[in-house]
């Protein structure tokens, strides 16, 4: 475990955009800012969804973090207002990848993917946030 926690140490060292949300503050790693569009979705189910570009292929919806609902799977509990916790989840999606796509473009979209763990160790350090034991 110690291995796994040094790893997210050294993961969150880089530096990440800014992505504000009612609930918290989140981060993405900066070196995909160009190719990650997010959009906010307000509902009662708060969720910012993350988009990504790889080459010439067309986006694809990768993930979503939600805030107070129940779906896709548990990263913990944001304290808000009033002594409130809101659920926060992250919803993944299924995609395929076309014969257009290279190997490259793949690995990529797949690093992207993973870089999931970059919000969930930002989130970690939010004096706020419960994580899911």
């Amino acid at each position: 475990q110690e291995d796994s926690k040094g790893t997210v140490e050294q993961m969150i060292e880089v530096s990440g955009f800014l992505i504000e949300t009612p609930f918290v503050n989140l981060y993405y790693p900066e070196k995909w800012k160009e190719q990650i569009r997010v959009e906010h979705s307000e509902g009662s189910v708060y969720h910012v969804q993350f988009f990504a570009t790889v080459g010439d292929n067309e986006e694809v919806h990768i993930f979503d973090i939600a805030f107070g609902g129940e779906e896709g799977s548990a990263l913990g509990m944001i304290n808000v207002e009033n002594n409130e916790s809101v659920p926060v989840d992250v919803i993944s999606y299924d995609f395929e990848f076309g014969e257009e796509w290279t190997t490259d473009e793949i690995n990529e979209m797949y690093t992207m993917l993973e870089d999931i763990n970059y919000i969930m160790g930002m989130l970690s350090k939010e004096e706020r946030f419960i994580p899911i034991s």
